[in-house]
């Protein structure tokens, strides 16, 4: 029984910090901050310079 309730509190664990990351990184998008620091090295660079010479 004692391993049950274990691997519940670990699991809880977990799913708390992968929500944690998941609403910070919504958060961060809602700011127009994206997960990479500049264009240069993102795989999405050529939608990125879309964006801005579309405002």
């Amino acid at each position: 029984m004692t391993w049950n309730v274990t691997n519940i509190i670990v699991c809880l664990v977990i799913a708390a910090l992968v929500t944690a990351v998941i609403v910070d990184l919504v958060k961060k998008k809602r700011k127009g901050q994206g997960s990479c620091s500049s264009c240069a090295g993102c795989s999405m660079a050529g939608s990125c310079d879309s964006k801005a010479k579309k405002k």
